[in-house]
């Protein structure tokens, strides 16, 4: 079992886009037609609203492969390695239980309306699960990464200094223009 899987919530991916697309178009504009005071108060603002977007609906990604489940989160990354996921539900989401803790996945929309009412799976969901129980069925779960089964959580610092930049100019741009 050597492929990846991954998934990506084609409506978030969506709104992602739209919203760099509406911040790009906001700073074009401001920098075209505004006065020299503009681009200062404005700027970051428009910046910070298409790396927010960008962040929460285009990057989030779940990613299965023969290590286990990696959630690409908004400001985290959690590698959760199949031995370590006891149990999948999709009620609100995607959620994998482990003797860690609950991980969720900020990728995958929870179900609506009758989906949720009849226990439907996700997508993403549904992959999960079957994965580790085909896993399970040829008992080829093992051990995780370096021998370990506790899940690697990272925190995207970089993307956390972006957005507390931003907002700071952003602060800054309308204390002082």
């Amino acid at each position: 079992m050597a492929y990846t899987q991954v998934y990506r919530s084609g409506t978030a991916r969506v709104l992602g886009a739209a919203s760099v697309v509406v911040a790009v178009s906001a700073i074009a504009t401001v920098l075209v037609y505004g006065t020299a005071a503009n681009p200062v108060r404005y700027l970051a603002p428009f910046a910070m609203v298409g790396t927010l977007g960008w962040l929460a609906y285009w990057r989030p990604r779940v990613v299965l492969d023969e290590q286990g489940v990696s959630l690409h989160n908004v400001f985290r990354e959690v590698m959760v390695p199949w031995p370590a996921v006891r149990d999948v539900h999709s009620r609100y989401g995607l959620r994998l239980d482990t003797a860690y803790g609950d991980f969720n996945a900020w990728a995958v929309p929870a179900p609506v309306g009758r989906a949720r009412a009849r226990g439907t799976e996700t997508e993403a969901a549904a992959m999960v699960r079957q994965r580790l129980e085909r896993l399970r069925a040829h008992n080829e779960l093992g051990v995780g990464p370096g021998g370990s089964d506790e899940p690697q959580v990272r925190v995207d610092a970089a993307a956390l200094a972006v957005v507390i930049t931003l907002a700071l100019a952003s602060a800054a741009g309308f204390l002082l223009g």
